[in-house]
Parts: C-alpha cells; structure tokens; sequence
C-alpha cells in the first residue's frame, strides 16, 4: 500500500474513532526510535498531531501523524476527561 493511502487510512480511523467516542491502539515511534504500543483517548486532530488521553501515562500527551506507524480503532468507549 503506497504512503498517501496509509495516511489517509490513519487520519480516517482517527476521526472516526474520536467521532465515535472509542479509544485507538497506535504503535508509536518516538523521536528516538523507541517504538510502543498506547490505548489513547483521541481528542483534537489538526492534520499533523493527535491530541490524546494516553492511558499507559495517564496524561494528555501529543502524538506526530507521521510517527504513527498504525492506528485501530476499539469498541471501548470514553467520556472525554478535558474540555481541548
């Protein structure tokens, strides 16, 4: 699958799932080449970088689009904790 299609899967999966109310599971590479797996809560997306509750930290925490490396929404639904 070429680069602007999985881009376009993770930002539609993203927006559905804070449509929806549901928490994601991403796998994440952060700036130092450590990758993880989070269950967040998506709040706010602006194209670039996912505001979410990340619930391994316990805080709001911003996650780069282009660092994502994939994105599942679950059936798990939140009530959004902050007003973004």
């Amino acid at each position: 699958m070429n680069q602007a299609i999985m881009l376009i899967n993770k930002v539609n999966t993203i927006k559905s799932a804070a449509h929806n109310k549901h928490t994601i599971v991403i796998e994440y590479v952060d700036a130092k080449g450590n990758s993880s797996s989070r269950e967040l809560e998506p709040y706010e997306f602006n194209g670039t970088v996912l505001n979410a509750y990340c619930l391994l930290r316990n805080e709001i925490r911003k996650f780069k689009i282009s660092q994502i490396r994939s994105v599942t929404e679950t059936d798990t639904l939140f009530e959004p904790r902050f007003d973004i």
